[in-house]
C-alpha cells in the first residue's frame, strides 16, 4: 500500500500521511493499556502496509474488541478505516476522525505494548536524532516526532537489506532506483507532516542489516531529504 514519494509518487499522499500515526501529539490516552491481542492486531495492520493485507479485517475486529473502553471508539475507527483503504478507498484516511484515532492508538501502543526496545526518534532538517546504530531483534516500538525548523514533512522508512547486500545506506542511495529497490525490503514507516507531529509503529524485526531513510522531497519539490543526510544504517542483532 505505502510507497515513498521517490519510488511511486502516484500513490495518494494521504496514505503516507495517515499510515501509522497522527499529525499532532496528544497525551490524553497514554495511560490506557492495550492488551496483548490488541497490540498484535495493531502491529499486523501496520505490517500490511508493505505485505499481505488479507489479515487486516480480522486484525481490525480484534483491535476493536480487545481495546479498553476509553480507546474502543478510536480502535473501531482505526480498523474500519484501514479495512476500507486496503479495499481501495484510500480517501478514507483523510478524515480528522481517523487522524485522532491513529494519534490515540499510537500513543497507547508505544507506551503500553510489550517490546524489546522503545525508540524515540526525531526527524530534523536533515537527519534522525535518537536512532541507535543497533537494536535487539524482536518487537520494537518506534515513536517518531517531526522536529523540523523549516516546515518540512518527515518520515522514517525502515528497509531491511537483502541477503548478501554489503553496501552502506549512503552507498545504496547512489544506485539507480530499480537497483536500490532490488536490494532492500521495506518493513515499517512512521511519518509526521508538521512540526511537533508524532506517529508510532510496532514492528517485528528479524536480525539483519537495515536502512532508515526519508525520501520526502525537500520543500515538496526538491531532492529527497536523504540526499541532504536523512539516511542511516541500523543493525538488528
Amino acid at each position: 500500500m505505502y510507497r515513498s514519494p521517490r519510488f511511486l509518487p502516484a500513490l495518494a499522499a494521504v496514505a503516507l500521511a495517515a499510515a501509522v500515526g497522527a499529525c499532532g501529539s496528544d497525551d490524553s490516552n497514554e495511560s490506557a493499556t492495550l492488551p496483548t491481542a490488541a497490540c498484535d492486531a495493531y502491529s499486523t495492520i501496520g505490517a500490511a502496509m508493505f505485505g499481505d493485507p488479507s489479515g487486516v479485517p480480522d486484525a481490525a475486529v480484534t483491535l476493536a474488541s480487545d481495546a479498553p473502553e476509553e480507546l474502543r471508539e478510536a480502535a473501531v475507527t482505526y480498523g474500519n478505516t484501514f479495512t476500507a483503504a486496503f479495499d481501495g478507498d484510500e480517501a478514507a484516511m483523510e478524515s480528522p476522525e481517523f487522524a485522532a484515532a491513529a494519534e490515540q492508538l499510537g500513543a497507547a501502543a508505544y507506551e503500553t505494548c510489550d517490546s524489546v526496545e522503545q525508540l524515540e526518534v526525531s526527524g530534523i532538517d536533515f537527519g534522525f536524532e535518537g536512532l541507535p546504530e543497533e537494536v535487539d531483534a524482536g518487537r520494537v516500538a518506534i515513536r517518531f516526532t517531526n522536529d523540523t525548523a523549516a516546515g518540512e514533512q518527515h518520515e522514517l522508512v525502515l528497509m531491511q537489506k537483502a541477503d548478501g547486500v554489503t553496501e552502506t545506506a549512503a552507498e545504496l542511495l547512489e544506485l539507480p532506483e530499480e537497483e536500490l529497490m532490488s536490494k532492500v525490503v521495506p518493513v515499517a514507516v512512521v511519518f509526521a507532516d508538521e512540526q511537533g507531529g508524532q506517529s508510532a509503529s510496532l514492528v517485528d524485526l528479524q536480525p539483519g542489516s537495515y536502512v532508515a531513510i526519508c525520501m520526502i522531497p525537500t520543500g515538496g519539490e526538491g531532492p529527497p531529504h536523504a540526499m541532504n543526510g536523512m539516511i542511516a544504517d541500523l543493525e538488528v542483532v
